[in-house]
């Protein structure tokens, strides 16, 4: 299940934890891949953002996770 899909997910996810304080808290994302793990982010990109809903734990970074809907899909 690695590869580029993978790398391109957590990189999204590494940005929007930086935006939210994510250097100082390791943020929301970085815990659902800590303990969720890779397939986790593969579910996340190849079953739709509809998952991501229930694993997201601040509203903020929903909002701006659900306008990036495009990053995901290329």
């Amino acid at each position: 299940m690695q590869g580029p899909h993978v790398l391109r997910i957590y990189n999204l996810f590494f940005a929007l934890d930086s935006a939210q304080g994510g250097a100082r808290s390791a943020g929301p994302f970085a815990y659902i891949l800590r303990t969720r793990g890779v397939r986790e982010a593969w579910s996340l990109e190849y079953g739709g953002l509809r998952r991501a809903r229930y694993l997201v734990m601040s509203g903020n970074i929903a909002s701006r996770l659900f306008s990036t809907t495009s990053v995901l899909k290329r």
